[in-house]
């Protein structure tokens, strides 16, 4: 059984049905206001959110077709270099669902704000109609007969999918690069690794291609690509979303969640994938009322410039010693995020968190088994011999760890929640704080352009803050604080007890608004990006 506590509601939470308190939510929060036109909540950041999309379709100024055409076009044409998508996209389908919110729009009925707006699935992700590659070359599967829970979502708010996103192929390690697509690339910085394995979704959203896109999350592959990419990242708690593609099954560190260009866009996603699914084995395993339902209390006030200490009571959880174990500059960003926090009326709090080093091996041993499971041999859809180099080795290393070994790590996992969840109780904390990846996105090397890269230490060193999350079923956000001297993002990274999702989005948002005030929004890539609602608009 997955250790986890047993799920009431969370703080702030109403326990009303799931789907129809969602509903309310999404039109109470993120609605546009009538008399001026301008959103509830201020971004604090460049690129194009999903209403802003929302707003220009409302106001006549594009269509969801001709932003289709322009997304089509950045990606085939001027983007296509990045290679954030797997070949061939199917214009015909993407320009066919476009028509249909055109026409809901004409009629004065769109599904709201979620209709007509582009968005990527990661390949791992099923959509009906699609092979599910899971990045690699190797798959012996057929094309999809339904679509992902959280497809059937998207589609049924208006999304219009423009495709499957490149990734590391079958997720085997953070660093994003897939050697047989020669991609996908870094939109800051070509030369530098995207984090994975996520790689592609977060290289659409930070080359504006789309304002939201779907990765999953077994070791950091939502939230290392979406910090390498200078966007955000959530990865929800284990079972909160329900997740129906191969890889869920049997999985126990993976989840999906958004990769988007603002927190707010985060909370609209969670809070339309998030909902309990009625039959769906996450739904199940936490008894008849199923988990507590997604919410976003708080986001108001932490949205509010003119209140002093938005986040006052809020406490921030910080080991230092864990905190400081990166570059740098990276350190010193990230130190800046927490000034930040103070000034805005939380308070950090001095924590201890044991045996780290013991638990990211207990991850891994975990992880790397569970991959092995999944996607080794012809038995689960797999020609081994089509594998790059650098996947072979991977699973090979998963499939050495013994049932003890495999078990031993799953003891210190079901002891590390609790110790972790002492420590959240002990000094009442509402989230931990920490960097992202402890240093700026490796260098691409052109050898590992040719045929992948397998190096254990490099891995290990990414997942040095973010594999917690994953191991113990938490759930984790990161946001751009900052860039280095090379102009590079720096992810920020909070971490929060199982089903508070709000307090991250809450404290993220408050933090993203200030960091905006204080000169430091997040920005898009200087060359590499397409401004889709401008050209659309043309």
């Amino acid at each position: 059984m997955w250790p986890v506590r047993v799920p009431g509601v969370p703080r702030g939470a109403k326990n009303e049905g799931n789907a129809c308190y969602t509903t309310v939510l999404m039109q109470s929060l993120f609605a546009l206001n009538p008399s001026s036109g301008a959103a509830l909540f201020a971004v604090g950041t460049a690129f194009w959110s999903v209403e802003d999309y929302a707003r220009a379709y409302r106001d006549g100024r594009t269509t969801p077709s001709r932003v289709a055409a322009a997304v089509l076009a950045a990606a085939e044409e001027q983007l296509a270099h990045l290679v954030a998508f797997e070949r061939p996209l199917d214009g015909a389908a993407v320009l066919a669902a476009a028509r249909e919110s055109d026409a809901r729009f004409a009629a004065g009925t769109p599904r709201g704000v979620w209709d007509g707006v582009p968005v990527a699935v990661k390949a791992s992700i099923d959509i009906s109609g699609h092979v599910t590659t899971d990045g690699s070359y190797s798959t012996l599967r057929a094309a999809c007969i339904d679509d992902d829970v959280s497809v059937a979502r998207l589609r049924a708010a208006g999304c219009v999918l423009i495709g499957k996103t490149t990734m590391h192929e079958l997720g085997c390690a953070p660093l994003g690069y897939n050697a047989r697509d020669r991609g996908p690339l870094n939109p800051h910085a070509p030369g530098r690794y995207t984090g994975g394995s996520s790689s592609g979704s977060a290289v659409a959203v930070a080359s504006g291609l789309v304002p939201m896109a779907l990765g999953t999350d077994a070791g950091g592959s939502i939230r290392l690509p979406a910090a390498f990419c200078g966007v955000y990242g959530l990865s929800p708690t284990h079972g909160r979303v329900p997740y129906s593609s191969v890889g869920a099954r049997v999985q126990t560190c993976l989840r999906l969640g958004p990769i988007a260009t603002c927190v707010r866009d985060v909370t609209l996603a969670h809070l339309l994938l998030a909902p309990a699914a009625a039959g769906h084995p996450y739904t199940a395993q936490y008894g008849l009322a199923g988990p507590p339902p997604p919410h976003a209390a708080g986001m108001r006030a932490a949205a509010s410039a003119s209140d002093v200490g938005p986040l006052r009571g809020t406490r921030v959880g910080v080991m230092r010693a864990w905190f400081d174990d990166g570059v740098p500059e990276v350190v010193r960003a990230c130190r800046e995020a927490l000034r930040a926090l103070e000034a805005l009326g939380a308070e950090l709090v001095a924590v201890e968190l044991p045996h780290l080093a013991v638990l990211a091996m207990a991850h891994a041993i975990i992880v790397s088994s569970e991959m092995a499971a999944v996607s080794d041999g012809a038995a689960c859809g797999r020609a081994y011999g089509a594998m790059e180099p650098a996947t072979r080795i991977a699973l090979a290393l998963g499939s050495t760890f013994s049932a003890t070994e495999y078990l031993a790590a799953c003891r210190l996992r079901g002891w590390a929640l609790d110790a972790v969840r002492r420590t959240f109780a002990a000094h009442r904390l509402h989230v931990l704080a920490t960097p992202t990846a402890p240093c700026a996105p490796p260098v691409l090397s052109a050898a590992a352009r040719e045929c992948g890269e397998s190096d254990s230490g490099t891995v290990m060193a990414l997942m040095r803050f973010i594999f917690l999350a994953n191991l113990l079923g938490m759930p984790g956000l990161t946001m751009p604080v900052g860039y280095d001297a090379a102009g590079l993002p720096i992810g920020f990274h909070l971490l929060a007890d199982q089903w508070d999702e709000a307090e991250l989005l809450r404290t993220a948002h408050a933090l993203e608004l200030a960091l905006a005030r204080a000169g430091v929004p997040a920005r898009p890539p200087a060359a590499h990006f397409a401004d889709i609602l401008r050209a659309a608009a043309a």
